[in-house]
């Protein structure tokens, strides 16, 4: 992986240094430009990487004292990331908030275009103030209020520019509208009401009053740089098809088309027409692949749902019990919703102009990827638990086979026999209780070498039965008792072939798992977006972050199937990985 890398630095060091610089209006080469950049803040910046990249759609980037160039970044750009760097890397001066770090940013890369030699502090800044404080993806359900009575759109434009003054945006717009419709003061207000750093490099989906009877969709977007924008998505909230009338039908083709086990409820709760059609008009956008994992789950209604002492408004449980020695599993896959999916369905929704739907949609989609993510694991330990239960079986019926054997050879030892009979039939009954010790061996461990012994113990048993007579009154005695034996020897038979078939199977299962403990789907997302350094795009995704990064690959997974317009802001590349069906590997 070193090597493109390498490559990739290198490329952008030449364009810096020669004609390819000219072609991009940076002007002063790059090591130049660290140098002025260096000088102007007090931070040596020699060492700081810039690379070309994707920029996450913008000119250029910093991350983590990382400088990534998109394809359109100028020499302003370089020197104002470049500054956001040295404030990264600061380690003593002020402390500066989102819009004072812009500030800061565009000071110096004037400067150094300048050509001056004042100095300009870096001050300090944690990494949210530069990439957006915000989570890409807000979850935050609010009602809007109305905007001011008698504050015209221009009194609204200028309270924003005050807001802007402030630094508590850098800039906005409006879309969606024209100018003098009566959605424009709603959406001017949006921003209004909501403008703050803290929702910097934030999405926010709201269904709020826009004028008129009726609430519409209403998105608020601040990019990582603090430029605001707020979108009239629909003049209405989000419409689920009414595909069932009765929560029996909506049952019954839920179970038939993802073979559910069954449609069910509990704490008092119970299913409503609209709430089904919500599951089934969200999980038909998943694939056929991804609709597959939900296959054996049961859907169940309850009133509230948490885990380890947090509410959630979905829990997906998917297990394989089996006790020690037991012969039967406990066989879960569940999925259930609490009141809490649902609540803020008339206050927020998600996705685009083409695709709007739910709030619920987010949750109704994440449950179904921690099926997803799980899948392969799971089938393949069901049939290891099965397996598991079917060897304890084996070794139930084994010692009761040992049980009757034990008795029927004391029965036979316990017989009255002629002692000429007796002299002659020792060698078998010897052999006979070597042979019965071996296979109480194999008993306890049913492994290749004891089945090998066993069979070496049978062979000499039954040699010493035929080198005596077969009027030998021994033989006649220990006739039950051997055929017990042999009893005792099919059933450790079976046992070995089970004992066998589930450490295969455990073996099977298990390699699915990588070494960190994660099921190696879910690994080859952490080490991706580890790798990218790709930011969680919710707040409770960053919350298990990096304890339980199922929830970051199933809230991601969720954005992407039902915003396709936020994911391809968030982060292209993931977008991308999740597009090339990585998430199914």
């Amino acid at each position: 992986m070193k090597a493109p890398l390498q490559a990739k630095k290198s490329q952008v060091e030449s364009a810096a240094n020669g004609a390819g610089l000219a072609a991009r209006s940076f002007g002063p080469a790059l090591p130049e430009l660290r140098e002025r950049v260096s000088r102007v803040t007090g931070v040596d910046l020699s060492r700081i990487p810039v690379e070309s990249g994707e920029a996450g759609g913008k000119r250029a980037v910093t991350h983590r004292g990382r400088v990534e160039l998109g394809t359109k970044a100028t020499g302003l750009d370089v020197a104002h990331e470049l500054a956001h760097a040295a404030q990264q890397r600061a380690a003593t001066g002020e402390w500066l908030n989102a819009g004072q770090a812009e500030r800061r940013a565009d000071e110096v890369a004037a400067a150094v275009f300048q050509g001056s030699a004042d100095r300009i502090a870096a001050g300090r800044v944690p990494e949210a103030a530069v990439l957006g404080a915000g989570d890409p993806y807000s979850r935050e359900a609010v009602t809007l209020p109305a905007p001011p009575a008698g504050v015209s759109p221009k009194g609204l434009r200028d309270l924003l520019d005050a807001k802007v003054k402030a630094g508590d945006i850098t800039g906005y717009s409006i879309s969606g509208v024209k100018a003098g419709e009566p959605e424009e003061p709603f959406l001017l207000n949006a921003i209004l009401v909501l403008a703050t750093t803290k929702r910097w490099g934030s999405e926010m989906d709201l269904i709020t009053p826009i004028g008129g009877k009726a609430d519409g969709e209403v998105t608020v977007r601040f990019d990582a740089a603090g430029k605001a924008d707020a979108q009239l998505v629909g003049k209405a909230g989000p419409v689920v098809p009414a595909a069932f009338a009765t929560v029996k039908d909506a049952s019954a083709a839920l179970v038939a088309k993802y073979k559910l086990t069954k449609v069910d409820s509990e704490h008092g709760k119970a299913w409503s027409p609209e709430d089904l059609n919500k599951v089934y008009a969200a999980w038909g956008r998943l694939s056929g692949a991804e609709a597959a994992a939900l296959e054996g789950y049961a859907l169940i209604r309850t009133d509230k749902l948490s885990l380890h002492g947090e509410d959630v408004g979905g829990l997906t449980s998917h297990s394989d019990e089996l006790a020690t020695g037991a012969t039967q599993v406990k066989h879960t896959r569940e999925i259930r919703f609490a009141d809490s999916t649902f609540a803020e369905d008339a206050r927020s929704f998600i996705g685009g102009a083409g695709d709007a739907a739910p709030s619920s949609f987010e949750t109704l989609i994440h449950e179904t990827g921690h099926a997803i993510e799980s899948k392969a694991f799971d089938d393949l330990n069901a049939v290891a638990a099965k397996d598991s239960a079917g060897a304890n079986q084996g070794l139930i019926d084994a010692h009761t086979a040992q049980v009757a054997a034990n008795k029927a050879i004391n029965a036979a030892l316990t017989g009255s026999y002629p002692k000429k009979d007796t002299t002659t039939g020792q060698p078998l009954v010897d052999e006979v209780l070597n042979t019965q010790k071996v296979l109480k061996a194999f008993e306890a461990s049913p492994d290749t070498a004891n089945d090998t012994a066993a069979k070496a113990a049978i062979k000499a048993r039954d040699a010493a039965k035929t080198a005596i007579p077969a009027a030998n009154s021994v033989v006649k005695g220990f006739a039950a008792a051997i055929a017990a034996q042999d009893g005792y020897v099919a059933a450790l038979g079976t046992l070995l072939a089970a004992t066998n078939t589930a450490t295969a199977s455990r073996a099977a299962a298990d390699a699915t798992k990588a070494s960190s403990g994660n099921t190696k789907r879910l690994q080859m997302f952490v080490d991706f977006v580890v790798k990218e350094n790709i930011k969680r795009p919710t707040a409770y995704a960053e919350k298990h972050w990096p304890a339980e990064p199922a929830e970051f690959y199933d809230e991601a997974f969720s954005l992407w199937k039902n915003d396709k317009v936020f994911f391809a802001k968030y982060s292209p590349k993931l977008q991308a990985w999740f597009d090339a069906g990585n998430h199914l590997k």
